[in-house]
């Protein structure tokens, strides 16, 4: 990564960590101590995931369309992540939206949205070549991008222990914070790719 785009990546990921954790400390005094109800679904926390994974989703989506290497389906298969994410956090039914959003936003329109990403992205990586993307995924699990991700992916496993131990105290809030660190980190993570790819962009150029 090219040195000027490093520092307004360390900018950002530092704006957005203190930001985080401002959120979290927040949160974690309102329920607490007041007995806030900001976990439940719909609520604050469920919308701050869900515009976490908004931003992931578009971040990774425009790193696949100005990525022409087989990289470009990593990235796509990322912002394909964030959307099923998205969808599984957000209760379309209950927005005040289209019709036509709600269809794909629930049941079986939902379920084909899946299908005809996955399917698209199988048939690009095959068109492309099964080896040389496999080549190209090896390559980016050993980038800082993929630890990140595999941290989020901790994370939101770490939540869904929290959900299924109903004994605990606040299990639910505990549950809700978890996925909301691992999403933060999954959009970090996608500003790092797309920071990366703008530095080795003007590598090439210079």
């Amino acid at each position: 990564m090219h040195t000027n785009h490093y520092i307004k990546y360390s900018i950002i990921f530092t704006l957005i960590s203190v930001a985080s954790l401002i959120f979290a400390a927040w949160a974690s005094y309102a329920v607490i101590f007041y007995d806030a109800k900001i976990y439940e679904e719909n609520d604050i926390i469920e919308n701050t995931q869900a515009a976490l994974l908004i931003f992931s989703c578009i971040f990774y989506l425009f790193n696949s369309l100005e990525d022409k290497s087989s990289k470009r389906y990593i990235s796509l298969s990322l912002s394909l992540l964030c959307y099923i994410f998205l969808l599984r956090e957000v209760n379309v039914k209950r927005l005040d939206v289209p019709e036509i959003l709600k269809f794909f936003g629930s049941g079986w329109g939902r379920n084909i949205s899946y299908l005809v990403g996955i399917t698209y992205i199988l048939f690009a990586i095959y068109k492309r070549g099964f080896l040389n993307f496999k080549n190209t995924l090896i390559v980016f699990l050993k980038s800082p991008q993929s630890k990140l991700l595999f941290y989020a992916g901790g994370l939101l496993i770490l939540g869904d222990i929290f959900e299924k131990n109903s004994h605990l105290s606040f299990h639910m809030f505990f549950e809700e914070i978890s996925e909301f660190f691992g999403y933060v980190l999954i959009l970090i993570s996608a500003i790092y790719q797309h920071y990366y790819f703008i530095g080795e962009k003007y590598k090439a150029q210079s």
